[in-house]
Order: structure tokens, then C-alpha cells, then sequence
């Protein structure tokens, strides 16, 4: 019964109606109902007592399953057939978007990362270009207003890159530099995480690209700062960040021939594979006895999590337009639900970070 409603939590609560499952609603359904069938099989003298809260619980939980279907179905009646397609996309779009919220909002954008950035707008960028075809043949009011956001958001992305050029840009010789190196060791835990603790044959060859390329433009930054009045820290953050980008370099210049070698199948499978250990892991530090309580924990999950969907989307694309593999759906679902996690560790103000080594 607890692995059943994990199901229903993950793929149907709070979600957008239009983009659910209703043929996995109805499986769960019968899977809940069955667990009732075998509890009624045994005669009530061998029944043991806890038993009875089994099938007070299947009760209440098949009423809650039972209207959330209706609720799916009514909304998917009314639907048109872009609808659906364009609420998927939009659910995509508030993916990459929460990307941003976790390395942008409420950051000194002095200290944050323009390629990440450029990253994010461009992803977001590519969503919108398939909503395009759509605008018009929207029936769904929500799904319009969904899309319409998306522009909106644009927009704000678009205004938010000269920003953080801007503040790039401000401050003395000193706080710049000092900002440069947060923005050093945002970019070594960022290739930590997707390079070095990552499967060679799963690290996507644009993301060591960009982030070689954030690395190579803070050395250069930092280059442009060097003065006879500056501190032997400065130089020393310019030799560290140097002998970095050279082993960068090497690593990112094999990482195209080792994707190359694998086939679309066993990419996939290999993703998927590594999707389960993410989830895995989330489970094991929500519920274990070192819960998630801080930021940094959470974001790198999400993050992990964010690259893995990024990479299925990708494949799911190139495999053509009515490819709509289900292994895609359940990451998106696991992402949304750690997303959230992330916003109540946020608003609950509970940051405990391992505090940064120095550059």
C-alpha cells in the first residue's frame, strides 16, 4: 500500500491533469483493489489485526484515487490535441526554469555563472520554438496562459544575462576578483558532479564544452584584474584556475568519442539506469536518519536529476515525433517531486553547506 501511494504522490498529485496517465491510474486502481482482494480472501479468524487498518487505508486512498481520475478524465475531455502536447512542453519549461531558481535566485549575480545562464535561455528557447506551431490552437484556457508565461519568462531571462554581465562588470578590483573565484567553485562542484563522479559514456560533451568555457572566461577575467597593487592571492587564484583549465581541457577533448561509441539504445538505458540510483539516494536522505536538511544536498540531487531528463528529452526527440517513452515521464515526475523538496528546505531556511574550499 506505501509503494502504491508513492506511485500516486510521484505521477498524479499536483500535477498538470492534461499530461497524466490515465491508463496508469487505472492499473494502480486495480493494484489497490487487489491488495483489498487478498485481505478479504483470508476468513476473518486468520486475519490479524493490523489487517483492518490495511483495508481502512485502501478505502480512504481508493476514494482519493478514484476522484483524482475522475478529475483527469474530465479535464482531458475538453482537451483539443495540442493541448496535451503543449502542457507537456510547458511542464518542461518549468523545469529548466527551477534550474535557474537554484543557481540564480537570490544569488549576488556578480557571483554567478553567464554560461550557465546562456545555457538556461537557449534550453528554454528551444521549448519555445515548439510551442510556436501551437499558439492558436489552444482550447484550454490554462494551457494558453502556460504558454503565454513562457515568453514572459524569456523576456525576464533575456533582461537577467545583461544584468549579470552588468555586475560582472561592478565593484573594485578586489570584490571582482573574489567574486570571480565563487564563480571558479561553482564551476569545479558543477564538473565534479557531471564529469568526474559521472559515468565517462553519460557526461553530455556540450556540458564539459560549457563549462570549459565558463572556466577559460574566469581566467580570463581574472587576467584582465591583474595590477602591481593587487594581492599574491590574486595571482596564486589565476595559477589554480589555469592548471585546472588544461586538465579541463584534456578530459573535455575525449569526451565526444566516448558518447560517439555508444548506440541511442543503450544510452538510454544507461540513463535510465542512473536515473533509479538518483532517485534512490533521494529516498535514502528524505527518509533515512540524515534527511535532506540543506541546500547544497538538495540542488545537487535536483541537479543530477535536471541532466539526466535533459539528456532523455533529447533522445526521445531525435527518436522522432510519437516517440513518448515512459521511462521520460517518470524522471520529469521524480524531478518535479525534488524540486519541491528543494523550495520547502529553501523556505524553511535550514542551509547547513560544507563551507567552500579556496581559489
Amino acid at each position: 500500500m506505501d509503494a502504491l501511494h508513492l506511485r500516486f504522490q510521484l505521477h498524479f498529485a499536483d500535477h498538470v491533469r492534461l499530461t497524466r496517465d490515465l491508463a496508469a491510474l487505472d492499473l494502480l486502481l486495480a493494484e489497490v483493489r487487489g491488495v483489498v482482494a487478498e485481505v478479504e480472501a483470508a476468513s476473518p479468524a486468520e486475519r490479524p489485526a493490523a489487517w483492518q487498518r490495511v483495508l481502512d487505508t485502501a478505502e480512504r486512498r481508493l476514494a482519493t484515487y478514484d476522484a483524482a481520475r475522475g478529475a483527469i478524465a474530465q479535464a482531458q475531455s475538453v482537451a483539443g490535441l495540442r493541448d496535451r502536447d503543449a502542457s507537456v512542453l510547458t511542464g518542461r519549461a518549468r523545469l529548466v526554469l527551477h534550474r535557474y531558481v537554484r543557481h540564480f535566485a537570490g544569488q549576488n549575480r556578480r557571483s554567478r555563472d553567464p554560461s550557465l545562464l546562456a545555457e538556461i535561455v537557449a534550453d528554454l528557447n528551444a521549448i519555445q520554438e515548439h510551442l510556436k506551431p501551437m499558439a492558436g490552437r489552444i482550447q484550454v484556457p490554462s494551457v494558453a496562459e502556460e504558454m503565454a508565461a513562457v515568453v514572459e519568462f524569456l523576456a525576464f531571462l533575456h533582461a537577467e544575462q545583461g544584468e549579470v554581465e552588468e555586475a560582472w562588470r561592478s565593484g573594485s578590483r578586489l570584490d571582482q576578483s573574489a567574486s570571480l573565484a565563487e564563480v571558479a567553485r561553482d564551476l569545479v562542484a558543477a564538473w565534479q558532479l557531471h564529469v568526474d563522479e559521472t559515468e565517462p559514456t553519460l557526461r553530455r560533451p556540450a556540458l564539459a564544452s560549457r563549462l570549459v568555457a565558463g572556466l577559460d572566461r574566469v581566467l580570463e577575467a581574472l587576467m584582465t584584474l591583474r595590477h602591481a597593487n593587487m594581492p599574491d592571492e590574486h595571482e596564486q587564484r589565476i595559477a589554480k584556475v589555469a592548471r585546472l583549465l588544461v586538465r579541463w581541457q584534456d578530459v573535455q577533448a575525449t569526451t565526444e568519442g566516448l558518447r560517439a561509441g555508444v548506440d541511442g539504445e543503450a544510452l538510454r538505458n544507461l540513463l535510465v539506469a542512473r536515473a533509479d540510483g538518483v532517485f534512490a539516494k533521494y529516498r535514502e536522505q528524505l527518509t533515512g536518519d540524515h534527511a535532506l536538511r540543506n541546500r547544497k544536498q538538495i540542488q545537487e540531487l535536483c541537479d543530477m536529476m535536471d541532466e539526466i531528463e535533459r539528456q532523455l528529452s533529447d533522445l526521445e526527440q531525435a527518436a522522432g515525433p510519437l516517440a513518448a517513452w515512459p521511462e521520460v515521464a517518470w524522471v520529469r515526475d521524480v524531478l518535479v517531486a525534488m524540486e519541491r523538496t528543494f523550495d520547502q528546505v529553501l523556505a524553511a531556511k535550514t542551509d547547513a553547506e560544507e563551507p567552500g574550499g579556496e581559489l
